[in-house]
């Protein structure tokens, strides 16, 4: 700029200015200060002219204020934290009108229009409503004109502190990753952006869990500059992304920058920027496993252009997921060597056990997967032939009748898949190219059987229905995508209805997870070219909600349900079979919810509308009538809940057979009630049953399987038998952690589940953790007041009074308590469960600390039990 002639300066300057006015300034005073001093040597003069800066802003804007003094509406207690952007001081409520901690942060800099935008700022922020995300509260100016906000107060550690303090295992580390761009992606949903996010904006709790703050200040004190007003950005250079370093204005892709740079440190203990040249494997320890993976999640989260980032905070957390799942990334180019480890990573059982039992085994099992790729690519060459002959014998007007015929045959193909025959018939066509290969060799007589039988025995410990399930996934379903999105990119409505069908096959083989992705999109084009209220738009809102019932965001299906609901019930009419699996679905997500009364008169009337439509012994009539049963098993009505579970069950082994999925759901569902009412002995073998049928024809990673497993340990928890309860509890755990994902609320029960079998074994600090995840996790993921966050909670405060922490454990079990009285009223069995745990609490307490009063409380909590025994 100084070797510039005047008007070439002016020239560059006024650009500058149109793009960066906060830099337009600074190269100002630089070049002003430049001139007064034409012999000096540019550092120096840099320096010099920053020193002074810095002086002067400080002696400006520094605020120190004492303890005692007011703020607003707010009294300050002390100091926490100097800043860049200011101080922060710990605070109350001064003015009576409510008592609460807060956090105020004192801005150094007086602005006149500061105020006001804070009030846009907080409308804005209103908006956000995560358990990650600390409120921004209030806000205002000092008495000399000093700008301060003031933020929900968030005890604990900041991140930085936690790491150093703790030294958390990898999985921890990413669990604190998850959490923190979760809340950072539900902002940005609300289109709302940090701007600086860093360690030191993020709080860690005592129980792990994670808080943003400072969310939106970036932007509030970017908004005086245009306006002359003297800059101050929030802004931390190590983890600021390059185009917030230049002077642009935050986004949504900075942050997803500043995400990646955090997760370099978690995984490196080291800045981002410290390091020179690309990020790769051998930049992360070797300890990690599959660090090639993450290196590449950092390397795009953090590339230089923000269009090279992942488009949204989202897709960095869903790679995330991937990699801890051993699926392959995105990140990473889908490279058919890369594919394949990842494939023998999540397999290495099946994998071993073929190399254990024979290399004619290896070749059997590829000989079979080539037998079914050549099927496919048989079946397809022979459908495209088909299609390039309709297509050049018929008329423009006839084709998209001839092509919707073909994406129907093909998407009745892929609905009609059967897993279990499959794995059935992947172990028959092993198992006899094993003993052909052995009579090739000249193996015969006893020598042959004798191998033959070791071969069986080898192969009876694959899950082949699992096996199927993951080939299925990885040749099919993946490659289907692919075709789809190839083949039908410029027709937006059949590639939606391939989508749809793929998202739908999915979920019934167990891929839950999987379907997330074809589910979403198939909804979003529909909507978009048909509109809301068109049958296939409302079909993919219905199947949305089947798809966050999954995912175990049960009000968020509620919404969808509704949605359907309504649409179906304007186009057909309430007695159509669509409209009512709507309604079923809707009572469904508020059974899950433990809203039992406002879901049974859905349930009643999906009942006899199926009924009356489609006849007692359909399929859709009997899951009403298994639905009815476990209504009144949830309203503590059993009388009338055992006579439709019976006929429920009967029914369907006598029109469905014995082992159909819908079957097995009777039977399980048959035997959670019996257990539920003490009869153990009567529901083991439902529980047996119901378990290894599951696990023959769904395969032991079936979402239902997983239920069985857990149900399983629970029976023999009840039955005393506690070592062989802890390996299906631990079993289910393990599984569903790697299925559902750690955060799903069924992995947070089996959590509790195995944290109830560790404390009857006494093993209470292992209890302890386990239930502290367990209530973690629910506070993250399930809505606000949910019952199972109850059950949680409860199981936390009885892990903490064994370890004789009990001013801990009355705090959650009370918080227990009150969501169950919320949820369910004071009388109702699960509510009860809770008064006697708060009441052996407290005599338990009083054994310890006499005459402290705990023995009346436990008397006033043993009186509002109603049937103690």
């Amino acid at each position: 700029m100084l070797d510039l002639d005047d008007n070439a300066r002016e020239r560059e300057l006024a650009a500058i200015a149109g793009r960066t006015a906060r830099i337009h300034r600074w190269l100002v005073a630089l070049l002003a200060a430049s001139a007064e001093q034409p012999g000096e040597d540019l550092s120096t003069l840099f320096e010099r002219v920053g020193q002074a800066a810095q002086k002067d802003a400080v002696s400006r804007h520094e605020v120190t204020l004492a303890p005692d003094t007011r703020v607003g509406a707010w009294r300050i207690e002390h100091a926490v934290g100097h800043g860049g952007m200011g101080t922060v001081y710990k605070a109350r409520r001064a003015d009576g009108a409510f008592e609460m901690e807060a956090a105020v942060k004192v801005i150094r800099v007086r602005r006149a229009a500061l105020e006001e935008r804070l009030t846009m700022e907080r409308q804005l922020l209103a908006r956000l409503s995560h358990r990650g995300i600390a409120r921004l509260i209030d806000g205002g100016s000092t008495g000399d004109g000093h700008a301060f906000l003031v933020m929900e107060w968030v005890p604990g550690r900041d991140l930085d502190a936690y790491v150093h303090d703790e030294a958390p295992a990898l999985g921890r580390r990413l669990d604190l990753f998850e959490q923190m761009a979760s809340a950072a992606s539900h902002a940005h949903q609300r289109r709302v952006v940090h701007g600086d996010l860093k360690p030191s904006n993020v709080r860690v709790n005592d129980e792990g869990a994670v808080r943003l703050v400072d969310f939106g200040i970036a932007r509030l004190l970017e908004e005086g500059e245009a306006s002359g007003e003297s800059p101050l950005r929030a802004l931390t250079p190590e983890f600021a992304a390059p185009e917030l370093r230049a002077g642009e204005s935050p986004s949504t892709q900075s942050d997803v920058w500043s995400l990646g740079a955090m997760l370099y440190w978690l995984l490196t203990d080291s800045l981002l920027q410290s390091r020179a040249g690309p990020i790769h494997g051998e930049s992360l320890q070797r300890s990690i496993p599959r660090r090639d993976d993450l290196a590449a999640i950092v390397a795009r989260a953090t590339a230089e252009d923000p269009r090279d980032r992942y488009p949204t905070v989202f897709g960095l957390i869903e790679d995330i997921r991937r990699y801890r799942t051993r699926m392959p990334v995105e990140a990473r180019a889908p490279t058919r060597l890369y594919l394949v480890k990842r494939f023998v990573d999540r397999h290495r059982f099946a994998v071993g056990m073929a190399g254990a039992v024979s290399a004619a085994l290896c070749l059997a099992l590829a000989g079979a997967l080539w037998q079914a790729h050549r099927a496919t690519v048989e079946r397809d060459r022979a459908a495209a032939q088909t299609e390039r002959a309709l297509m050049a014998e018929a008329e423009s007007t006839q084709l998209a009748g001839e092509l919707e015929q073909v994406v129907a045959f093909q998407a009745a193909q892929l609905s009609a898949i059967d897993v279990r025959r499959m794995g059935v018939g992947l172990r028959t066509g092993i198992a006899a190219r094993h003993r052909e290969s052995m009579a090739r060799n000249g193996m015969t007589g006893p020598a042959l059987q004798e191998r033959d039988l070791e071969a069986q025995r080898m192969l009876a410990r694959v899950n082949f229905s699992d096996l199927a399930r993951d080939a299925l996934q990885d040749n099919i379903f993946e490659n289907a995508l692919e075709s789809i999105d190839d083949q039908f990119a410029d027709q937006p409505l059949l590639r939606a209805r391939l989508l749809q069908t793929v998202a739908t096959t999915q979920r019934a083989v167990g891929l839950e997870r999987q379907a997330g992705a074809p589910q979403r999109e198939a909804l979003a084009v529909r909507r978009e070219m048909l509109g809301d209220q068109h049958p296939d738009t409302l079909e993919s809102v219905n199947r949305m909600g089947q798809q966050l019932m999954a995912e175990g965001s049960h009000d968020e299906a509620l919404a969808q349900y509704r949605k359907a609901l309504a649409g179906l019930e304007a186009l057909h009419g309430p007695k159509h079979p669509e409209t009512l699996t709507a309604l079923s679905n809707a009572g469904i997500a508020l059974e899950a919810m433990g809203r039992y009364v406002d879901a049974e008169p859905n349930f009643r009337e999906a009942l006899q509308g199926r009924r009356e439509v489609l006849g007692p012994e359909h399929p859709d009539t009997l899951v009403s009538m298994s639905n009815m049963a476990a209504l009144f098993d949830g309203l503590e009505r059993p009388a009338e809940a055992l006579p439709l579970y019976r006929e429920a069950l009967g029914t369907r082994r006598a029109v469905l057979g014995d082992d159909h999925p819908d079957t097995l759901r009777s039977i399980s569902n048959l035997g959670v009630f019996l257990a539920g009412e003490d009869r153990f002995d009567e529901a083991e073998p439902y529980y047996r049953e119901a378990l290894a049928g599951r696990t023959e024809v769904l395969g032991r990673e079936h979402p239902e399987t997983l239920v069985s497993t857990n149900n399983m340990g629970y029976l023999l928890v009840n039955t005393d038998r506690l070592v062989e309860a802890e390996h299906h509890f631990q079993q289910a755990l393990s599984m569903s952690r790697r299925v559902r994902g750690d955060q799903h609320p069924l992995t947070l029960v089996a959590m509790n589940n195995l944290a109830d079998l560790l404390h009857k074994l006494g093993r209470y600090e292992d209890a302890e953790a386990l239930a502290a995840e367990a209530v973690s996790g629910g506070r993250q993921s399930l809505e606000d007041g949910h019952w199972y966050l109850g059950v949680f909670l409860n199981r936390q405060g009885r892990e903490l009074a064994a370890l004789g922490r009990f001013d801990e454990a009355e705090a959650v079990m009370l918080e227990s308590h009150g969501i169950f009285v919320e949820a369910f009223g004071a009388e109702h069995g699960h509510t009860q469960v809770v008064v006697k745990s708060l009441a052996d609490v407290y005599a338990s307490w009083h054994e310890v600390a006499p005459g402290a009063g705990h023995d009346e409380h436990a008397s006033a909590w043993r009186a509002r039990l109603i049937n103690e025994e």
